[in-house]
C-alpha cells in the first residue's frame, strides 16, 4: 500500500512542533449533588451535570476530578465516607468546589440538614479540612429550579424521572424554592474569609429573562418517543441539558475569573467542545462542523479533547474560519477497508477558506489496493494552516512540521 498527500492550490503552513513544558496540574475537587454531578452518556442520555462540562473550560494544566453524586446532600456526603474519600485526595495547592442544598432541603432523616446549624457545620467543616490540606476550598450556593409556578411538590420531585409533572399551570414568574440553604454557603464563606460564588442568583437572572417556554431547553424536558434513554418523555426542573449544563458551567467560569485570579489564567473558551466523555457540545468532530455558521467572517474555535476519533473529516466551503485546536492526544483517524477511489480516501477535505488546526494527530489507516494509494489529506481552499500536528499514514509521516518519507515496497 502507498500513500500520498494531496494538497491542489493550497498554501500548508507547518510550524515546527516545540514541546511544551512541562504543566503543573492543578486539581479542581467537585463536591456536590446531582446537578453538578457526571452523568452516564449511555442510550443517548441528554443530562448532564454542570460540573461534567467545566474541565472544557480550563487549559490542560487543571483537572477536575469531580465527586458529585446524584441525590446527596451534605449529610448523606459526608456519612457515606464520600467527603473522606477526597478529603484524602486533596494536595497543596489544590482547589474543592462545594455545592449542595438540593438535597439538604429533603425531608428525609438520611439527608436532611437545617440552615443556619447542621448545614452551616457540614459546609464549614468540608471547608475547614480543606484549608487545613493546603488547598483552596469555593463555596457555591444551589441553581436554580426551574419554576414557574407554586407546586407544593417542587422539591420532592428531584427524586422522580416523570414523563408528566400534573396539571400545573406556569406563569411568567419564576419563584425561588431553595429559601434559606442560599445563605449557608455565603455566610460559611464569609465567616472563613473564602470565596463564595452566588450560581443561584446568575442562574435564576437567567431562567427568569428566558421565560417558562424557552427555559425548558436548559432542563430536561424531553417529549415522548424523542429519546431512546426516556421513551415516555420527562418533565424535569431540576437537572440539565448538554446545552444547560454547559451554560451554567460557563456562568460559573465567569464568575471563577472575576474571583480567583489564579485559575484565571488557565481559563480558555471555545465556540464547541468535542469530547467523547459527554463532558462537550458534541461526541464527533463531524458534529461540530456541522453546528458551525456557514460563511462566517470571525473564527469559530473548536476544542477537540483527548482521544481517538475514528471518522472522515469534511470542512466544506461554507465552513469558513474554522479552526481545530486538539488537547494532547487528540487524533481524528480514518480507516475504511473498503477498496475506495484515490480522491475519496482522504482521511481529512478541506474545501473552506482560512482553516487552521493545532496540536492534533490526523492519521489514516485505509487499507486500499496496490493501484489506488490513500490520501492523507485533500484540500483546495485558500490558507490553511497546521500547527504542531501529526499527519501520519503509510509510505509517508508528517510530524513535527517535516516531510519523512518511509520505504515504499
Amino acid at each position: 500500500m502507498r500513500i500520498k498527500i494531496i494538497l491542489p492550490f493550497i498554501a500548508l503552513l507547518l510550524f515546527a512542533f516545540t514541546p511544551s513544558e512541562e504543566r503543573k496540574i492543578i486539581t479542581i475537587f467537585m463536591v456536590g449533588d446531582s446537578t453538578m454531578a457526571n452523568k452516564p452518556i449511555a442510550g443517548g442520555n441528554p443530562e448532564r451535570g454542570w460540573g461534567q462540562m467545566l474541565g472544557a473550560y480550563f487549559d490542560e494544566s487543571i483537572r477536575v476530578d469531580n465527586h458529585a453524586v446524584n441525590g446527596r446532600s451534605s449529610k448523606s456526603f459526608i456519612d457515606e465516607g464520600r467527603w473522606e474519600t477526597v478529603r484524602r485526595k486533596i494536595r497543596p495547592g489544590d482547589y474543592v468546589f462545594i455545592q449542595f442544598g438540593h438535597n439538604d432541603e429533603k425531608s428525609d432523616s438520611l439527608r436532611h440538614t437545617d440552615p443556619g446549624t447542621t448545614f452551616d457545620a457540614n459546609l464549614q467543616r468540608m471547608a475547614q479540612e480543606t484549608i487545613d490540606a493546603g488547598a483552596t476550598p469555593v463555596l457555591f450556593n444551589s441553581i436554580v429550579r426551574r419554576n414557574f409556578a407554586h407546586n407544593p411538590d417542587a422539591v420532592a420531585n428531584d427524586d422522580f424521572r416523570k414523563a408528566h409533572l400534573g396539571d400545573i399551570t406556569e406563569g411568567d414568574s419564576l419563584i425561588e424554592t431553595h429559601g434559606a440553604y442560599l445563605e449557608s454557603p455565603r455566610n460559611v464563606a464569609k465567616s472563613l474569609g473564602l470565596t463564595f460564588i452566588d450560581l443561584n442568583r446568575t442562574t435564576h437572572d437567567y431562567v427568569q429573562q428566558l421565560g417558562a417556554a424557552q427555559s425548558k431547553s436548559m432542563y430536561v424536558w424531553i417529549p415522548k418517543g424523542r429519546c431512546p434513554a426516556y421513551p415516555d418523555g420527562r418533565q424535569d426542573n431540576t437537572h440539565l441539558t448538554v446545552s444547560g449544563a454547559r451554560t451554567v458551567a460557563a456562568m460559573a467560569v465567569d464568575s471563577i475569573e472575576a474571583k480567583i485570579p489564579e485559575l484565571a489564567r488557565h481559563i480558555v473558551r471555545y465556540d464547541f467542545v468535542v469530547a467523547q466523555d459527554g463532558s462537550g457540545d458534541f461526541f464527533s468532530v463531524g458534529e461540530a462542523v456541522d453546528a458551525a455558521p456557514n460563511y462566517a467572517d470571525s473564527q469559530t474555535k473548536i476544542r477537540i479533547r483527548r482521544g481517538v476519533y475514528d471518522e472522515q473529516i469534511t470542512i466544506p466551503e461554507n465552513k469558513q474560519n474554522v479552526s481545530f485546536v486538539g488537547d494532547d492526544g487528540a487524533i481524528i483517524r480514518y480507516e475504511s477497508m473498503k477498496n475506495e477511489t484515490t480522491a475519496g480516501s482522504s482521511a481529512m477535505f478541506v474545501y473552506a477558506a482560512d482553516f487552521s488546526a493545532e496540536n492534533l494527530i490526523i492519521e489514516n489507516a485505509t487499507q486500499t489496493d496496490d493501484n489506488a494509494p490513500a490520501v492523507l489529506l485533500g484540500a483546495s481552499a485558500s490558507n490553511a494552516k497546521f500547527s504542531n500536528c501529526t499527519l501520519t499514514g503509510g509510505a509517508f509521516t508528517m510530524s513535527k512540521g517535516k516531510l519523512k518519507a518511509a520505504k515504499v515496497q
